[in-house]
């Protein structure tokens, strides 16, 4: 029976090789064909010949927004705060340095308009260089533009003369996280922009200013067909046109829930438009637009709509064109993608000057092409008749082109995801020579964490694009914002650091196979003195590059490098019949192993080893319950060392080593096939049952502890792990953060994090971690001693001295029944650890309600690093010394979280900025923005008749802004009162208070209940009814009343009982005489109704207070100096903005 029980299990074992090869095989074949998640061939971790230069200024950290304005063969100007660099390359030496500060009034005025002191300085975003030597810089100038023209710069002078100054606007934006982009045509002396033009940032238009007699030339205002909520990304100039490349809200299509979708265009006009006449006078007469496709193709393509970067054209000698590469990256949600498009100037030439256009015949009906057109004086070319005014007029109006740009290859030549990053720039070193094959193209890629990727275009849609290597140039929260080749070295910039670095690493190769295998025609193994170094036109004679194949038959081993496996020969091509010839050569010899080893093994069928999907052998059944395992490799061995059992090593069980050959042969592609990533990424799932299990007596147990640190690592290679951190300071480490809100943090298998919790009163770790089956299973981290390990069942328990140990341990090693670690899940910016955050609980308390307690803070490190902070401990009133106090926390944190949760995602200038969360440990504390005027309430009980009507207006004015954008979100504040308001530093009001808010028809916060005297009659009559806009509304009628009324409620003289029967009785409230006539009258018929949906919006609200406060004949504002706010040092402006 055993005999033929191992007959089986030998043919089994060998199928099951033959299905992973064929498999594999295919997977190859794919990758191949779609250049999905190809892998690396070089990491560069740290490179000394990186150049950096650093952004400082007096400021503590207000970012610089570093902007790339204009470059030539040897240097390169970028804009900053305040300053214009002017950087020899490769060098990095400062050449010049401009700087242009606003004088205190501007920034002042931009302050009182609602934005923070830094927002207010002068960021430069434009740089013309002229013929004559002079230079014009433009800058958003604290949110009002300006343009200033420097004199030449003689020889022994170091500061340039002021010439002129003249208006920015429409030239570069008011904020300096805007997109913009410029180009200046020197042969037409104007300038081309696509920005946007007001102080809101909602008027996007492409923009042309002639510094001579010429009015300027723009696209219309509020035409939705025309641009509608552009963002731009780069502008060039090209035979007779000038391209601008942006993404905008497509007028055309519309998703399921009828909402625009986010498209990615290529605009063009000629650099000769003059405008038109009439209607048309000051606006473009040539310009159209065409949508540019980047898709991986299939039945239905899965797109890349919206564009991030892109290159300016250059020639190639594989397409016979001029061609650009731009990168493109889907919206961010479950499935988050990046791609790489290559197209040709003359596909693009093509459709801008033969494509039908395409239009809207009604609002209701469907989009369709526009066949009258004629073709012999096209609109939209630069020699078109302007006396066709009814086909200019029509071109106009309807700019779009009926065809879209399609990709060389139709498909990207890079496309790379589900991940965490965005392919965020890109540059080229254009044609760059090899040994045998001619020129190819080098691409280079910057990610919004940090990273700049090196590939290839191999110029032919047979072959796969080659991943050449990945280098780490900034801090993960760093993006590469801008990158350029220039003489001879890679530029690349962040909005802090600008760097110089080489366009190649070839010294990393210490063999000839190793230089080879990179595929990098940057790089060459020079036979002479045995080195892979770069290729400069050395003699071909003593050189080895095999760019094509990457191998060579110079090279001994030309197949291994280090650990990993590459299948590699000359041709590339292998047939199913090779995979089929090497799948019996190893199913019998392994199935011979396994044979010879089943003699001998005594162990039960429950033991047996099952394998998952994701390569790793696995500890559970299909319901996903844990049970004992005994594997081969632990069995096999008498004394298991602390590096052994991870995977790859020899002890290893048949279908574990199999699966293990398969996963490092290649690099699998995230997803299987296209349908796969129409339908979205499969949402992990939280695995509720935690690893905490109790071994039975018989199980044995062999402990295994590590010692030193140093025993570890000593042979192993480098990476950015950094276990000398403590565990808080771990980008990993979430803290205390609730575990129902992290299922949207993982993306790949492999990916984890760590939390806490307290159980009694000992803290508790837990590894969180995406397991192959697409399942976030939770691993307790228990404690021994003072050694830590993995509560999971194994016959060998390995202790280690910290768990940032036990996490670099785990990234080289596998865990038993699971994955290994991969990718850490970096934590918000917005995660403070305690230490952070100084106060005095003596000397800085500013509150203490019922539940909670504020302190005056400072951050001493983060991206807040130097500012003031309110401190928010939720604690019910209890002492620290009270016995049941850490219970009340404990209980508690998750509500402050929440409250952060929803803080984070407000933006506005007239409620409190969220600046973070400590919780790192208990009690958790929430920290905002401080200010030390207080609150409205106080504010108004304390000055009385003191202020004037027209303040106040403005006071209301302040609070429906704010409510009116939390409205937008679909949040209800539930907590809307003079006590909730605070009045910042430069004396605008903020709402603040988010311990009841939440999502429209949530009731789901600690403290629900509205406060009494705040509540509308049908919330009185039925706690659960649905909140939304209207029960804000009505909390805000109150606040008005209270506003006009010194800070008394309303109805005071009551109590409770009395109140809620006069409500109910629809006898509302009385009017103070301070209230304008025509703001009580809106009060009472908009907001005190019995029926919610009969309210006033805020948005309606908002505009009845810009009525009233126009009448400044009827409501006069007071002088700055007159205000009450001037008492306290602040003098405020009040305009409508």
């Amino acid at each position: 029976m055993w005999q033929k029980s191992i007959i089986i299990k030998y043919i089994f074992v060998l199928l099951l090789i033959f299905l992973i090869s064929i498999c594999h095989y295919s997977s190859s074949v794919y990758i191949a064909i779609d250049n999905l998640n190809l892998r690396h061939k070089q990491v560069v971790v740290s490179d000394s010949s990186i150049t950096r230069f650093i952004h400082s200024n007096d400021d503590g950290d207000s970012p610089a927004y570093y902007k790339f304005l204009i470059g030539d063969d040897s240097s390169v100007l970028i804009g900053g705060r305040n300053t214009m660099y002017n950087f020899s390359m490769p060098d990095m030496k400062i050449n010049e340095k401009i700087e242009w500060s606003p004088q205190k009034g501007n920034i002042d005025e931009c302050i009182m308009k609602g934005k923070r002191k830094f927002e207010c300085a002068n960021f430069i975003r434009v740089a013309i260089k002229e013929s004559n030597g002079r230079i014009i810089l433009c800058g958003t100038h604290a949110y009002s533009p300006k343009c200033r023209r420097f004199d030449a710069k003689e020889k022994f002078e170091k500061i340039r003369e002021i010439r002129q100054d003249f208006d920015g606007q429409a030239i570069v934006p008011f904020s300096p996280i805007d997109n913009a982009t410029a180009v200046f045509i020197q042969e037409v002396n104007a300038l081309f922009t696509g920005t946007v033009s007001d102080f809101d940032g909602t008027d996007p238009l492409i923009f042309r200013k002639k510094f001579e007699t010429e009015g300027p030339l723009r696209t219309p205002k509020d035409d939705f067909k025309v641009i509608d909520d552009a963002q731009f990304i780069k502008s060039f100039s090209y035979g007779d046109y000038v391209y601008f490349f942006f993404r905008e809200l497509a007028a055309e299509a519309k998703d399921n829930n009828n909402e625009k979708q986010m498209y990615s265009r290529i605009g063009r006009v000629c650099k000769t438009d003059n405008g038109g006449s009439g209607p048309f006078r000051e606006r473009w007469t040539t310009f159209t637009k065409v949508r540019l496709n980047c898709s991986l193709p299939g039945t239905s393509p899965f797109y890349f709509n919206e564009i991030q970067s892109v290159t300016e054209p250059s020639y190639n000698y594989d397409h016979n064109s001029d061609i650009i590469y731009a990168t493109f990256s889907t919206p961010y949600t479950s499935v988050h993608m990046s791609a790489v498009c290559a197209y040709k100037m003359k596909d693009i030439e093509d459709i801008f000057d033969n494509s039908f256009f395409k239009y809207q015949p009604t609002s209701d009906s469907a989009w369709r092409p526009y066949f009258k057109i004629n073709k012999n004086n096209r609109p939209g070319q630069c020699n078109q008749d302007m006396s066709k005014t009814n086909e200019i007029s029509f071109v106009v109006r309807n700019p779009l082109l009926y065809d879209t740009v399609r990709p060389i290859y139709n498909k990207p030549i890079f496309a790379h995801g589900p991940d965490k990053f965005t392919i965020s720039s890109i540059a080229i070193a254009p044609q760059v020579k090899t040994v045998n094959i001619g020129s190819k193209d080098v691409i280079y890629l910057g990610t919004n964490d940090g990273k700049i990727m090196k590939i290839l275009d191999i110029g032919d849609r047979k072959q796969t694009t080659i991943f050449i290597q990945t280098s780490k140039v900034f801090s993960s929260h760093e993006p590469v914002i801008f990158l350029k080749v220039i003489n001879n070295a890679l530029f690349a910039l962040s909005n802090e650091i600008a760097v110089s670095l080489p366009l190649y690493n070839c010294d990393q190769a210490k063999s000839c196979a190793e230089c080879v295998r990179l595929q990098d025609p940057h790089c060459i193994w020079d036979t002479n003195i045995d080195m892979c170094m770069g290729y400069d036109n050395k003699d071909t004679k003593t050189v080895v590059q095999s760019v094509s194949s990457g191998f060579s038959e110079i090279c001994p081993n030309g197949h291994i490098l280090h650990e990993e496996l590459y299948a590699i020969s000359d041709s590339g091509d292998k047939t199913i019949d090779e995979f089929v010839i090497k799948t019996i050569v190893i199913g019998f010899v392994i199935g011979y192993h396994v044979s010879q080893r089943q003699k001998k093994s005594n162990y039960n069928s429950q033991h047996s080893s099952v394998s998952s999907s994701g390569g790793c052998s696995s500890d559970y059944d299909s319901y996903g319950k844990a049970r004992l395992t005994k594997h081969d490799g632990l069995a096999g061995s008498k004394m298991d060392h602390i590096y052994s059992s991870g995977p790859g090593t020899k002890n290893m069980d048949a279908v574990s080593l199999i699966l293990n050959m398969n996963q490092n042969a290649a690099a699998m592609p995230m997803l299987g096939t296209y349908t796969q990533i129409q339908s979205g990424a499969t949402t992990p799932r939280i695995d509720k049952n935690v690893m905490n299990c109790t071994l039975p007596r018989d199980y044995k147990v062999k402990k295994v502890y590590l010692k030193k640190k140093e025993k570890m690592y000593s042979n192993e290679r480098k990476d950015n792990l950094q276990i000398n951190l403590e565990l808080e300071e771990q980008p990993y480490f979430h803290g205390f953060f609730p575990r129902k809100y992290i299922g949207s943090y993982f993306k790949n298998p492999g990916d984890y994090l760590i939390l806490c919790k307290y159980k009694g009163n000992e803290r508790h770790y837990f590894l969180e971690l995406l397991d192959a089956d697409i399942m976030v299973k939770r691993i307790e981290i228990a404690k021994e001693n003072d050694d830590y390990f993995l509560r999971i069942p194994s016959e060998t328990i390995k202790f280690f001295p910290s768990i940032t140990i036990l996490v670099k341990y785990y990234h080289r090693n596998q865990i038993p029944g699971y994955i290994c670690l991969k990718n850490p899940i970096q934590r918000s910016k917005t995660f403070y650890c305690h230490c952070y955050i100084k106060y005095n609980k003596c000397e800085d308390l500013i509150g203490k309600g019922k539940f909670s307690t504020i302190y005056k803070g400072l951050i001493t490190d983060g991206f807040y690093k130097g500012t003031l902070t309110a401190v928010k401990f939720l604690n019910f009133g209890k002492k620290e010394t009270d016995k049941d106090y850490f219970k009340v926390i404990k209980k508690t944190y998750k509500y402050l979280i929440k409250e952060g949760s929803i803080m984070e995602n407000i933006n506005d200038k007239n409620i409190l900025t969220f600046y973070g969360l400590c919780i790192d440990d208990l009690p958790i504390t929430l920290l905002m923005e401080y200010c030390p005027l207080g609150t409205l309430d106080s504010h108004l009980k304390k000055e009385k008749n003191n202020i004037c009507i027209g303040e106040l207006l403005y006071y209301c004015y302040d609070i429906v802004k704010g409510m009116k954008h939390l409205s937008t979100l679909k949040i209800v504040h539930k907590n809307l009162t003079p006590s909730s308001i605070f009045i910042s530093n430069n004396g605008f009001l903020k709402i603040g208070s988010f311990g009841k808010a939440s999502e429209y028809g949530f009731n789901n916060t600690l403290i629900t209940e509205i406060k009494l005297r705040y509540q509308p009659p049908e919330y009185i009559i039925n706690k659960n009814i649905e909140l939304n806009e209207s029960t804000d509304i009505w909390s805000y009628g109150v606040t008005v009343l209270q506003i006009f009324n010194n800070g008394l409620l309303p109805l005071n003289e009551l109590n409770d009982d009395q109140f809620k029967e006069r409500i109910l009785q629809n006898n509302f409230f009385t009017f103070p005489k301070k209230c304008p006539d025509t703001l009580s009258f809106g009060i009472k018929k908009g907001i005190f109704v019995v029926q919610p949906t009969n309210r006033f919006t805020f948005c309606n609200l908002e505009e009845l207070l810009e009525v009233i406060l126009k009448r400044i004949d009827l409501y006069p504002l007071p002088k700055p100096n007159e205000t009450s706010l001037a008492k306290k040092g602040i003098q405020r402006s009040f305009i409508l903005i």
